[in-house]
């Protein structure tokens, strides 16, 4: 959700998926936080629509996202310290270079 509410020049997430699923831009408050709780109940469930379509085949739609500059990989990783496994997964699979596997962490592990 944290990307899709992203105000950072070089993530537009949240326009891409809405793009893909045909449906308005979100008109989002200013500032430079936006907690998902202050925000309209439109607007929710329509992150929640969203958010839910990325998840439906993240791999597939995670790529297309990197391939129409819509996200980086760093934002993928950025600000993760116990990245699930099967996440990290999908985000090593976006670089061209493989990143290793950590030794010390069990699948399904938080």
């Amino acid at each position: 959700m944290k990307l899709l509410l992203t105000r950072r020049k070089t993530v537009s997430l949240c326009d891409h998926v809405g793009d893909s699923l045909g449906r308005p831009p979100l008109e989002l408050p200013d500032g430079k936080r936006i907690a998902f709780e202050s925000l309209p109940l439109e607007t929710r469930h329509e992150l929640l629509i969203r958010g839910a379509w990325l998840m439906a085949d993240l791999n597939h739609r995670l790529d297309q996202a990197v391939r129409a500059r819509a996200i980086r990989y760093s934002h993928l990783v950025r600000d993760f310290a116990a990245m699930p496994i099967e996440f990290g997964d999908v985000a090593r699979s976006m670089l061209r270079r493989r990143l290793p596997v950590p030794s010390n962490r069990r699948r399904g592990a938080c």
